[in-house]
């Protein structure tokens, strides 16, 4: 398959790997089920395949996987209006944009943006009869305007965000509104709920810089958001490593860290974000007991 064509998924791992479905009126549609089974690494024409080299992925059946460009540290990928994919790449302090060739090649690489502090997620709206490309840099959420492969009008949204720990800044865009995640500085130390702006939590801005506020607290580290179709606000959330044991049972391992109980707890979870919702970060964990499908699961207080 070809990146350029709807039904392609760009992977970032360092290297970008480009994942395809089959198209209508070919072999079946993969689907949730199915069991996974190894698939060779193709190679995008002009590409170093770097460490993927004669590597393999596990797919579902019907899946295909192409090493698409090599781009060292890349981080968060995101489509611009035309086309081209936008990589950033956290340690290597800049915004990378590939444009598709044809004929089977790997795409043009070029450095949109350089020099900044620390690129992570990137979101791209349309405002006002113009693209915009915004950005979390660590501390701070810039945005450029964006045409015909290149940016202009570099502003600054918020600065001054606090770093450490969980700091890689993901964006949303809807409206005039930029949603952000401020994720914990510490794996569950209360310490974090206490600052100014606290720590683990979903937060909001206008797209000139004004009106920041909370959302959603409790989050620990909410860097995945992203707006479903009906405008409702959803978060992935990376919970809290190394988890003690939080039963008071007859197998006496209260407080204790219970590798069979570390290595399933607590799950990582996709949540809806609604304005005031608390997710319980570092005060309680979700609560697998019972649950078949991980769902609407219930709370469980922290050992403490």
């Amino acid at each position: 398959m070809r990146i350029s064509f709807p039904g392609a998924a760009a992977l970032s791992l360092g290297l970008l790997l480009a994942l395809g479905a089959p198209q209508a009126g070919g072999a079946a549609a993969p689907g949730h089920g199915g069991a996974l089974s190894p698939v060779a690494l193709t190679v995008a024409g002009g590409v170093d395949p770097g460490a993927a080299a004669g590597r393999s992925l596990n797919l579902r059946r019907g899946w295909t996987a192409e090493v698409w460009a090599n781009v060292p540290g890349a981080r968060r990928p995101a489509w611009t209006p035309d086309g081209r994919l936008l990589v950033s790449t956290g340690a290597g302090r800049s915004l990378v944009l590939l444009t598709p060739a044809a004929g089977g090649r790997g795409p043009t690489v070029t450095t949109l943006a350089g020099g900044l502090n620390h690129p992570q997620g990137i979101a791209v709206a349309t405002r006002h009869g113009r693209h915009i490309l915004v950005l979390g840099d660590r501390s701070r959420i810039v945005a450029w305007d964006y045409a015909g492969g290149a940016v202009s009008n570099q502003r600054v949204i918020l600065d001054g965000l606090p770093t450490g720990g969980h700091d890689r800044i993901t964006p949303v865009v809807r409206g005039d509104t930029v949603f952000y995640n401020l994720g914990s500085r510490t794996n569950d130390d209360p310490i974090d709920r206490t600052g100014t702006p606290e720590r683990a939590t979903i937060a909001r801005a206008g797209l000139d810089g004004t009106g920041n506020r909370t959302v959603a607290t409790g989050v620990r580290n909410g860097s995945g958001l992203a707006f479903a179709p009906d405008g409702t606000l959803w978060s992935a959330i990376n919970q809290a490593d190394n988890q003690p044991y939080p039963f008071r049972d007859d197998t006496g391992q209260y407080g204790q860290l219970v590798p069979a109980y570390i290595n399933e707890n607590p799950v990582d979870q996709v949540a809806r974000i609604t304005p005031g919702a608390e997710l319980g970060w570092p005060y309680c964990v979700p609560d697998t007991t019972g649950s078949d499908d991980l769902t609407d699961l219930g709370y469980v207080p922290q050992p403490g």
